[in-house]
């Protein structure tokens, strides 16, 4: 028989379902974290877009001279 260090089946389940609630909560966290700021490649993309629309503007400008 495993030792379980003087702890009976239901001590140790409750264990386990403790450390899986702070681990949920922790995993929340993390989402929530996330969601609130922009990824890099929103980022890139978004500066990508912008350097586009100035090229073309640019060039319009440039053809109009």
């Amino acid at each position: 028989m495993p030792d379980n260090n003087g702890l009976t089946q239901k001590e140790l389940l409750l264990m386990v379902l403790d450390n899986q609630k702070e681990l949920d909560t922790k995993i929340d966290e993390l989402h929530s974290r996330m969601n609130e700021r922009p990824t890099r490649m929103e980022l890139t993309g978004w500066l990508s877009l912008t350097v586009m629309i100035l090229g073309v503007i640019i060039n319009s400008i440039m053809k109009g001279v």
